[in-house]
C-alpha cells in the first residue's frame, strides 16, 4: 500500500518535469478514480511512474480524503493557535485571515461537515456526487500541491489529530474514513448521482469539454451554454462555464475563453484561464458579492494573473504567442453584474427591446475610442485583419477592459466567442436575443453561425472578405436569463 509521501512524490515529479500538466491534474485524477490508475500520466523520472503503476484508485481517492482531513484540521489549529490571528478583535477579521492563508477552507469544511456525519459513508459520496469529487481534488491540490513547501509542512505537523467539527463535536475522522473503506469495498453497481452534478463545470475540470464536438449546458433554470466544433476545425479550442457560488446560487459567473487559432496550445490557453476563473469564483466568501468595486478588481487581478501563468509557462521563452485566448466573462452579485474582457470574445444585453454590446473588440480593425455604428460593426467582420487581436490571454496584461452594469438594466446577458460574432449580423443577434426561449437561445446562435454563410452587401475588396463560410471557426456561446 503506497503511503501519501509516495503520491505527493509522484506528482511533484511529474510537475516539475512537465508543469503545463498542473492544469489537467483534475481532470486526470478524477478519470483514474472512477476507471483506475494510469501510470502515463506521471513522469518516468525518478521512478515516479513506477511508483503509481502500484497504486489503486481506492488508494488514490484515500490520499485526497485525508489529506482534506489534514487540511481541516491543521487550519482549525491555525484558526486557534496562530498568535497573530489571535490578535486580531473580531470573528469576521479572523475568519478573513483564516481563508487568506487556507483560500480553500470554506470548500473543505463543507466537505467534512458532510462527510462527518455517522450516516453518510464518505467514500461512496464522493464517488457518487462528482461534483464534491472536483471540490475535493481542486482544494487538496490547490492547498497542498501547488503551494509553498511551507504549507505543506505545517499540514502535515498539524493534521494528524481528531477533529474538531463545526458543531463542536470531536471525532476521529481517520478512523471513520478507514470503515467507510472497507464497507464500499465489498459495495457494486455504484451509481453516480446525475442530478448533482453542473455537466458544464464537470466536463471542464475533467478536460471532456475539449473532446466533444458538440456541449450543450443547462444550469438553475437561469444558465445555458452551447458549444459545436465547427465545419473546418479537427478541435474544440473553446471553453465555458456556467456556474451558481456553492454557498448562494443568487450569485453567478459565466464565462467564454476562445482558444487562439494559428498557435500551438490555444486550447491550453482557453481551458487554463476558464479552470482558475471558476475555482477562483468557487472560492469567494459569499460576503463578498455585495461589493461589486471589490470582486471587480479581484476579478481582473485573476485574469491578469492567470495571463502572466500561461505566458510564463509557455511564451515567455519563445517571445511569441505559442499559447493564447480571448476571454470574455461575467460575475453576478447582489444587484450589479460584472463584465470583463480581454481580446474579441463579446459581452452582450438585452432589457426586452435593445441589444447593447457592453465589449470592445481589441483588434487591429477597431476604430480606437470611437463610437461605432451597427452597420461598421458589422462590416468589420469581413476585413482581412479582423481576426488579428491586440491583446490576449497569454500576455502579461496591465489592465482588463471592464465594466459594472445594474441588474435590473438588463434582462438577458449573452456571451459569445467570434465564432459566433463573425457569422452573425448585429440585427440577427438582437432577434434571436430578444425572441427565443431560455433554453434555445444559445442553440439558436450557435447553430446559425455554423449553418449560414456570412456574405458582404458591398461585395469583395483588397481589403475586405466578400463572404464568411458558415462553421468557419469554433463557436460559442453563454447566456444569464434573469426572467
Amino acid at each position: 500500500m503506497l503511503k501519501p509521501k509516495d503520491f505527493e512524490f509522484a506528482i511533484d515529479q511529474t510537475i516539475l518535469e512537465h508543469p503545463e500538466f498542473s492544469s489537467q491534474m483534475v481532470g486526470g485524477f478524477i478519470n483514474q478514480i472512477n476507471n483506475g490508475i494510469n501510470p502515463k500520466m506521471y513522469t518516468r523520472k525518478n521512478g515516479a511512474r513506477q511508483i503509481m503503476s502500484q497504486a489503486t484508485e481506492s488508494e488514490l481517492l484515500k490520499y485526497f480524503l485525508e489529506e482534506a482531513i489534514k487540511i481541516f484540521n491543521a487550519a482549525s489549529y491555525f484558526y486557534w493557535n496562530d498568535k497573530y490571528i489571535q490578535q486580531l478583535n473580531s470573528t469576521q477579521d479572523k475568519i478573513n485571515y483564516l481563508s487568506q492563508t487556507f483560500p480553500y477552507f470554506g470548500e473543505i469544511q463543507k466537505l467534512i461537515t458532510i462527510i462527518s456525519d455517522p450516516k453518510v459513508n464518505s467514500v461512496l459520496y464522493v464517488k457518487t456526487n462528482q461534483n464534491e469529487l472536483i471540490a475535493l481534488l481542486t482544494s487538496v491540490l490547490n492547498t497542498k500541491i501547488f503551494t509553498d513547501r511551507v504549507y505543506r509542512d505545517y499540514i502535515d505537523k498539524n493534521g494528524y489529530v481528531e477533529s474538531i467539527l463545526p458543531n463542536g463535536k470531536t471525532v476521529n475522522l481517520f478512523d471513520k474514513f478507514s470503515e467507510d473503506n472497507k464497507r464500499v469495498a465489498t459495495a457494486k453497481n455504484i451509481q453516480v448521482n446525475h442530478a448533482s452534478i453542473n455537466k458544464c463545470f464537470s466536463e471542464l475540470m475533467s478536460g471532456n469539454q475539449l473532446k466533444n464536438q458538440r456541449n450543450e449546458y443547462a444550469l438553475d433554470g437561469t444558465l445555458y451554454a452551447t458549444q459545436d466544433i465547427g465545419n473546418v476545425r479537427s478541435n474544440q479550442e473553446d471553453s465555458v462555464i456556467i456556474l451558481t457560488h456553492p454557498e448562494n446560487p443568487e450569485f453567478k459567473l459565466l464565462a467564454i475563453s476562445d482558444g487562439m487559432g494559428g498557435v500551438d496550445k490555444g486550447e491550453k490557453a482557453s481551458s487554463y484561464i476558464i479552470q482558475k476563473i471558476t475555482n477562483w469564483f468557487k472560492s469567494l466568501p459569499v460576503d463578498s458579492f455585495y461589493y461589486a468595486d471589490q470582486v471587480q478588481q479581484a476579478f481582473n487581478n485573476e485574469i491578469a494573473s492567470a495571463s502572466y501563468d500561461i505566458y510564463n509557462s509557455y511564451n515567455a521563452d519563445f517571445n511569441r504567442i505559442v499559447a493564447g485566448a480571448t476571454f470574455v466573462g461575467a460575475i453576478v452579485t447582489s444587484d450589479k453584474t460584472i463584465v470583463s474582457s480581454v481580446g474579441d470574445s463579446r459581452a452582450y444585453a438585452t432589457n426586452g427591446n435593445t441589444l447593447n454590446l457592453i465589449t470592445r473588440d481589441e483588434s487591429a480593425v477597431w476604430p480606437p475610442g470611437q463610437y461605432i455604428t451597427e452597420e461598421s460593426l458589422d462590416d468589420l467582420r469581413f476585413n482581412k485583419k479582423n481576426n488579428v487581436i491586440t491583446r490576449c490571454i497569454g500576455q502579461p496584461l496591465d489592465k482588463v477592459q471592464s465594466t459594472i452594469i445594474r441588474n435590473d438594466d438588463y434582462l438577458r446577458l449573452i456571451l459569445t466567442s467570434d465564432g459566433v460574432t463573425d457569422l452573425l449580423t448585429t440585427d440577427r443577434i438582437r432577434f434571436i436575443a430578444l425572441n427565443s426561449s431560455p433554453e434555445l437561445l444559445t442553440k439558436y446562435l450557435v447553430e446559425e453561425a455554423i449553418t449560414y454563410d456570412a456574405v458582404r452587401l458591398n461585395g469583395e475588396t483588397p481589403e475586405f472578405k466578400g463572404a464568411i463560410k458558415a462553421g468557419k471557426d469554433n463557436a460559442t456561446a453563454a447566456a444569464f436569463i434573469r426572467r
